[in-house]
């Protein structure tokens, strides 16, 4: 005995999809500016629910070299630092995440 309707899963689902499909119910925000000495600055964030997650990014370019920082919502800080051309041929780089004392990293490439 049935005690009510037999479900239909893919009962509308067609304008269901019409309507929500590849929306984004998210609230996201990124803003960014760069100065005429090689100093960009980017934050970004994206809102779920009643979450918050975002990162501000900070670079800076002189010259050959290269320095960028990032701090994550986790009060994580990376940081990459790059020479470019310092032998012809030669790039070299390091990073480091802070407070994670096994991130440090360091290469040569050429």
């Amino acid at each position: 005995m049935s005690k009510g309707p037999v479900p239909f899963p893919s009962f509308g689902k067609k304008a269901k999809d019409l309507l929500y499909k590849d929306y984004n119910f998210d609230q996201k925000f990124s803003w960014s500016t760069t100065s005429e000495s090689g100093l960009g600055i980017t934050a970004s964030g994206v809102k779920f629910d009643e979450l918050f997650i975002g990162d501000i990014r900070v670079q800076h370019k002189s010259g050959r070299n290269t320095v960028d920082v990032t701090i994550d919502c986790d009060s994580k800080v990376s940081t990459a630092v790059t020479f470019d051309e310092v032998v012809p041929g030669l790039k070299t780089s390091f990073g480091f995440k802070v407070p994670d004392q096994k991130s440090g990293k360091v290469g040569i490439f050429c």
